[in-house]
């Protein structure tokens, strides 16, 4: 119930294992293979080598002087509630958030604005 599944398994759930069979769908009545879901151990795997990525930019970027968007805080924030300014909230939600185009992976105009504005 924990587990997720990576975004190419959208291209290959509801495909036929066997073009004869259509009772052979993918993700329905064949299970996925492991390459197409990520259990909680990976997951945390993801998510410790993420921030020790992040603590080395963060780091690299103060030693050199450099301005830095903390990309990861602000996206927690999006999908923790939402970023407000005025009566705009911004959030995660895909299509009615604002944030995210209906790829559901890169910024609407007003999600490039926001990072833009950090």
């Amino acid at each position: 119930a924990d587990d997720l599944l990576v975004l190419p398994a959208a291209s290959f759930i509801g495909t036929l294992a066997d073009p004869n069979n259509p009772l052979s769908v993918n993700g329905v009545a064949i299970p996925l293979a492991d390459k197409w879901v990520l259990l909680p151990s990976e997951q945390a795997e993801i998510a410790a080598a993420t921030e020790a990525f992040n603590q080395i930019i963060e780091a690299t970027a103060a030693q050199a002087g450099l301005a830095l968007v903390d990309a990861n805080s602000l996206l927690n924030q999006l999908a923790n509630g939402g970023i407000t300014s005025g009566d705009f909230t911004l959030t995660s939600s895909l299509v009615v958030g604002s944030a995210f185009s209906l790829d559901g992976i890169h910024p609407t105009a007003r999600g490039y604005a926001l990072i833009a504005n950090e």
